[in-house]
């Protein structure tokens, strides 16, 4: 199980009794325990949280702080003493210098659980119980399930039915484009749907510039 997201609002939340010998320019080895809602791996050193562009969980890094923030502080990593055997090679040449994607260093299928227990977490944030969420994969044995749901009768103007994402899904995957239609399920009970896309496609009229190679929350659908 990867260890899931916390807010800079949550630690700050924390009580802390200070590092007077933290400032900038302080160097340190830090063990990252956490991930950010931004990519970034997140450690604690004497109770301070530290944020580390491209560190991952179980790392092990040589930093030095950039920024003090109240109780929280930025660093930048000098080394990777440890690595994480999810570390990979970016896909792309221009990853470090582009900074328009944060995660393409970490193992895709090892992203994914990062990404449910930052969903689970942000659900405990906001209604105060440990949901236990998690997405399915649309099948020939759940799509029928998920077709029956529908939203309130006063949103449907804000989101299109299931059966229009789908078709739209089908007709996205067989022009080799990229959609990834999920059930969202609160333990085994269906809930919801949502859609994750990839780029844009002819048909997508005036797309936002970052939807250009990126991925898109294309649909998101609780059951009424």
């Amino acid at each position: 199980m990867s260890e899931f997201v916390k807010t800079k609002k949550e630690f700050n939340k924390k009580p802390f009794n200070g590092n007077k010998d933290i400032k900038e320019g302080s160097e340190f080895i830090l063990d990252i325990k956490r991930l950010g809602i931004n990519g970034e791996g997140i450690g604690f050193y004497n109770r301070l949280a530290v944020f580390v562009d491209g560190a991952i969980p179980g790392e092990g890094h040589n930093v030095s702080i950039t920024k003090l923030e109240g109780k929280m502080a930025y660093a930048k990593s000098i080394e990777i003493k440890t690595k994480s055997e999810y570390r990979k090679d970016p896909s792309c040449p221009y990853y470090e210098a582009c900074g328009g994607c944060n995660v393409m260093h970490i193992d895709y299928n090892e992203m994914l659980k990062y990404k449910r227990d930052i969903l689970i977490e942000e659900c405990k944030i906001t209604w105060g119980r440990d949901y236990m969420l998690r997405l399915e994969k649309i099948n020939g044995k759940n799509v029928w399930d998920i077709l029956k749901l529908s939203v309130n009768e006063d949103q449907r103007e804000f989101v299109a039915s299931n059966e229009v994402s789908i078709i739209e899904a089908y007709t996205t995957i067989t022009n080799n484009g990229y959609a990834f239609p999920f059930g969202i399920y609160d333990d085994d009970t269906l809930v919801g749907f949502v859609m994750i896309g990839y780029d844009k496609d002819d048909y997508w009229d005036d797309a936002p510039a970052i939807a250009n190679n990126n991925y898109n929350l294309w649909r998101l659908m609780i059951d009424k």
